[in-house]
């Protein structure tokens, strides 16, 4: 994204002068691939867009969830993140559990595909299935 510029005029001379953005990138900012997972566990049920306090009730299934994805498949290897992401819809913002990865970083494509591979099927599914 470009940083916003600003013409000025002195006379007949003219300048632009640009914003730099120097604030610190967030690892999701400079991971660029990642995975979607889900919500919450396949088989239940999960807050849906439009319930009342919908983001705050959403966020919290959604870090419950990465506990649950830790507890399941293993902590995140190096290049690798399990992160809420926010997206876009017609009907409000909504959230998801997402799996970032660094594409040059062999573990974390295959952490964040093991993972989107054995997604908990409830709550209580935390049984092990960590990387080999």
């Amino acid at each position: 994204m470009e940083p916003p510029a600003h013409v000025y005029r002195t006379g007949t001379e003219h300048f632009t002068m640009v914003e730099a953005d120097f604030r610190p990138r967030s690892p999701e900012e400079t991971m660029g691939n990642y995975l979607v997972l889900a919500p919450a566990p396949t088989e239940e049920d999960c807050v849906c867009v439009g319930e009342d306090n919908y983001m705050p009730r959403a966020r919290a299934e959604c870090q419950r969830f990465i506990a649950l994805l830790r507890t399941k498949c293993g902590p995140e290897p190096a290049g690798a993140r399990l992160a809420v992401k926010s997206f876009l819809h017609d009907f409000g913002d909504y959230v998801e559990v997402v799996c970032y990865f660094d594409e040059h970083l062999p573990d974390s494509v295959e952490y964040a595909l093991h993972c989107e591979d054995n997604l908990p099927a409830t709550w209580d599914d935390a049984s092990r299935t960590p990387l080999s």
